[in-house]
């Protein structure tokens, strides 16, 4: 047991900050990201007390991270009843013709946001920074290691991409 203690702290030393930015990347709060690194390391701990063998520990937790993330994305995609819109502050019957827009470009972007996720990685990632996460083209650059041109043409190229699946995907 302080064996498995101290393999965990040491990983926590040693890839928490990477696991961090990883998570940033695909979540738009810091503190989600922060609760689902915490998780993370909490359901290393319980699996391998469990008896999981684990040959490569690092891979092992971005495992779990990147299952994290998808719950969280499906769970925010879900989380859409009324009784939730309600707690949150909205009455049907004070609805306006302002409110209605709104409502639709919420809903536009929920749509939007699940379409991202069937985008390939390099896409999607820098759409998310832009547009989630509001980052500069420099910015971008500098955290996915690219030119900031490449960074721009991934930027034309996904919205070209994502605008093709949102046609597509639309009910009518």
């Amino acid at each position: 047991m302080k064996d498995l203690e101290q393999q965990l702290t040491s990983a926590y030393q040693a890839h928490a900050n990477a696991l961090l930015r990883y998570c940033s990347l695909k979540v738009n709060s810091p503190e989600v990201a922060e609760d689902l690194i915490q998780e993370t390391f909490l359901r290393a701990w319980r699996s391998i007390r469990q008896g999981t063998e684990v040959s490569n520990l690092k891979a092992f937790l971005y495992q779990i991270l990147r299952n994290l993330i998808v719950d969280n994305y499906r769970s925010r995609a879900n989380d859409t009843s009324l009784d939730t819109l309600q707690e949150e502050g909205f009455e049907p019957e004070s609805v306006q013709v302002d409110d209605i827009e709104r409502w639709v470009d919420c809903l536009d972007g929920n749509i939007a946001l699940k379409l991202l996720e069937t985008m390939n990685a390099p896409y999607r990632d820098v759409l998310l920074m832009k547009y989630m996460q509001d980052k500069s083209l420099e910015q971008i650059a500098k955290i996915t290691h690219a030119s900031k041109n490449a960074v721009t043409v991934r930027v034309h190229r996904g919205l070209a991409m994502l605008q093709k699946l949102f046609v597509h995907n639309m009910v009518y």
